[in-house]
């Protein structure tokens, strides 16, 4: 008896997800990098590009750093 009610409260817990998720429009919400209201198109790439080359700045910093370690 116990077992059917747990599975039921889980059942309900989806179902409320799955409806969550329907609701938004997958195109319109950013996974990895937050969406801001009223961006277009050419914002938000410009602003990737930049956070893509700051990434890489960071990345080319840490590298040397292991480079000179390894010497």
């Amino acid at each position: 008896m116990d077992v059917d009610k747990k599975n039921g409260g889980g059942l309900a817990l989806k179902m409320k997800k799955k409806e969550r998720y329907n609701e938004e429009n997958p195109h319109e919400r950013g996974l990895f990098i937050p969406l801001i209201q009223n961006e277009t198109k050419e914002e938000r790439a410009n602003r990737i590009l930049e956070m893509m080359e700051q990434s890489n700045d960071r990345l080319s910093r840490v590298l040397e750093i292991f480079n000179r370690m390894s010497r």
